[in-house]
């Protein structure tokens, strides 16, 4: 299955095989928790996932790890016809796409709850950049 993503290291992420949702949480500046709740715990439950999946980004806000890279499923079976497939979408419409920074990744989907726009899968190789 082929799958469109918007990145600016195509190899660090077939790599490393996970994404992030990103927060408006910075850590130590949460200061509306109920008693005996913990900052991890308040962001855990913001986001509907459990503690384990909450890090702390190099920013310094909280981000819930996805087992898998956000990107979008394509119809299409190979790369030329990924190309014409992407051609015919409307990339103004995805927030999360920047047009410069496509890349065609193959890959498995993954069933999750946690993707909101898009879809999440495992990366098993890089195919190409779109060029647009």
């Amino acid at each position: 299955m082929l799958f469109l993503r918007s990145t600016n290291d195509s190899e660090k992420d077939l790599k490393g095989g996970y994404s992030y949702h990103q927060s408006d949480l910075k850590a130590g500046t949460i200061d509306w928790l109920e008693d005996g709740q913990t900052e991890i715990e308040f962001v855990a439950n913001a986001f509907g996932c459990d503690v384990e999946n909450i890090e702390i980004a190099e920013d310094g806000y909280y981000v819930q790890s996805l087992e898998g890279l956000c990107g979008y499923a394509l119809e299409s079976d190979n790369l030329e016809d990924a190309i014409e497939e992407i051609d015919n979408m409307v990339l103004e419409n995805m927030e999360s796409i920047n047009p410069d920074n496509i890349y065609i990744f193959e890959g498995k989907e993954i069933a999750s709850d946690y993707v909101i726009e898009g879809t999440l899968f495992n990366p098993t190789k890089v195919l190409g950049k779109y060029e647009n």
